[in-house]
């Protein structure tokens, strides 16, 4: 059962893209094709620098977490602390942002929960948002159960409402919202490199991506937008952590 999401009132949006060009609205069909099962090559080379691992993550990066042993542990009536949400197209970039910030505050002995939301809904068929975010909400409260407080999530919506159910599903009042856009074309040739030629739904994504990098940034609770076509993982990281000491969500 849907359940409406609870007004909450944001900061206006914070647009770091350096072409300064507005995104354009557009209209999600309300039928989508679900993507099949992702079959991974793992004897594939990383497709481009938007791949990082946790002993290259730069001086910058590291300096950018404060010095800080955790964030606050009080457990806000056992909800969540601080939820960062990487949001986007497939190919803008979220996977390599969240690899590139899990490392930067690991290394800084920050603790931290990460997920993937879309690995919940991985399958054949995918399941929809209406299976898969009350799944990520029971998993977040066994999280907070745990000790955990602050959650770096990533997810595809596919429209405005289904964002708000997924924010609504993180049970936090301090929710970073950061979009990772990059142009239609840029978004596709990514999604092209990185997925085997013999997936059946390799093109049907590639299409489909192309789709959301114009409509995703065009959310209205969006806190942070960061072009990914201008700024590697790295300066992502530093642009994302500056938001959060802005914000006070770091300690």
């Amino acid at each position: 059962m849907r359940r409406e999401a609870p007004t909450i009132n944001h900061e206006p949006p914070v647009d770091a893209r350096t072409c300064g060009r507005p995104h354009p609205a557009a209209t999600i069909r309300e039928t989508r094709s679900r993507q099949p099962l992702r079959v991974v090559d793992a004897t594939r080379a990383p497709s481009s620098h938007w791949r990082r691992t946790s002993s290259e993550v730069s001086e910058s990066n590291y300096n950018a977490v404060p010095e800080c042993d955790a964030l606050s542990q009080s457990g806000q009536n056992g909800i969540v602390d601080v939820a960062v949400l990487l949001i986007g197209s497939p190919g803008a970039g979220k996977s390599s942002v969240l690899d590139a910030l899990s490392a930067a505050l690991e290394l800084k002995r920050v603790p931290f929960g990460s997920f993937e939301s879309e690995q919940l809904a991985q399958g054949w068929p995918v399941l929809p948002a209406e299976d898969w975010i009350p799944q990520l909400q029971d998993i977040l409260r066994h999280q907070v159960a745990a000790g955990r407080r602050l959650f770096l999530v990533v997810a595809t919506p596919e429209s405005s409402a289904e964002l708000d159910r997924i924010i609504d599903a993180l049970e936090s009042d301090r929710v970073l919202v950061v979009c990772l856009a990059a142009p239609g074309a840029v978004v596709a040739e990514r999604v092209g490199r990185r997925e085997p030629d013999r997936w059946p739904g390799k093109a049907g994504l590639m299409a489909h991506a192309e789709v959301l990098a114009e409509v995703i940034p065009a959310f209205s609770r969006i806190d942070l937008t960061l072009d990914t076509a201008a700024c590697d993982p790295d300066d992502a990281v530093v642009r994302i952590i500056a938001e959060m000491r802005r914000r006070a969500l770091f300690p």
